[in-house]
């Protein structure tokens, strides 16, 4: 019976074939969900149930030949714009974590929340890992760089950084220590997520996160901090902005 039917409409029953196979594919490529398979197929779908009815009704195969290709069209249409502006949003809010890209990354954040970061990665640092979010629609963003530098070096970032930092405390004393005021409280719970480590984690106990500014601004909904998170054994800096 199958292949009787598809002697009917061969080109009918491929190009069905060839839409729910491109539905399938299209959801694999950018979000595997099962929901989102079901409503990338409709189309194609709606076509093999289009060569089914052609195939059994021959008397009036070309009407439903005509509403089917109608049907098909309409559901096709508003389903690839939908992929499109989701894969479009998807793309401009996927992590960026080339290393190549850093410099291009910083100079596009303009100054402020990341003036405390270097322009460039310094010739002498090493294990460099970068980490870029940026946000949606104007939304919160994150941008990391981890480095590990000269003992020199970093003992004189070090002093430097403690002398202009508003808040500072280690990981270890995260969860423990009281807070002077509210705004500090409220500065360390939005400090940055360890993103450029191999786990997602918060900074370890060994590191000490110093916060150079924290702002709360209610009226666009968005809170932003940033500052440098130090280890001492491997001398290693971590930039941060969160927001």
């Amino acid at each position: 019976m199958l292949k009787t039917y598809i002697r009917r409409s061969p080109l009918l029953f491929v190009l069905s074939i060839l839409l729910l196979g491109g539905g399938f594919w299209v959801s694999i490529l950018w979000l595997p969900v099962l929901w989102v398979w079901l409503f990338n197929c409709l189309p194609g779908l709606a076509l093999l149930l289009t060569w089914f009815l052609a195939a059994r009704y021959r008397s009036k195969r070309w009407w439903v030949i005509g509403i089917g290709a109608v049907l098909t069209l309409l559901i096709t249409v508003p389903i690839g714009l939908l992929n499109l502006l989701g894969y479009s949003f998807e793309a401009s809010t996927r992590p960026v974590t080339d290393v190549s890209q850093y410099a291009e990354v910083r100079s596009s954040y303009g100054n402020a929340p990341v003036s405390h970061f270097p322009e460039t990665i310094p010739p002498e640092a090493t294990n460099v890992k970068f980490y870029y979010r940026p946000g949606a629609f104007q939304g919160s963003s994150s941008i990391q760089v981890r480095m590990q530098l000269p003992p020199e070096m970093w003992s004189r970032l070090k002093a430097e950084y403690e002398a202009v930092a508003q808040y500072r405390y280690t990981g270890e004393d995260r969860n423990s220590r009281s807070f002077s005021s509210e705004e500090e409280a409220a500065a360390i719970s939005h400090v940055s997520w360890f993103l450029t480590s191999d786990e997602y984690s918060s900074f370890p106990d060994s590191y000490e996160i110093l916060i150079f500014g924290f702002q709360d601004n209610a009226d666009l909904d968005l809170v932003i901090c940033y500052g440098v998170a130090l280890n001492a054994d491997p001398p290693e800096i971590v930039y941060w902005t969160n927001g």
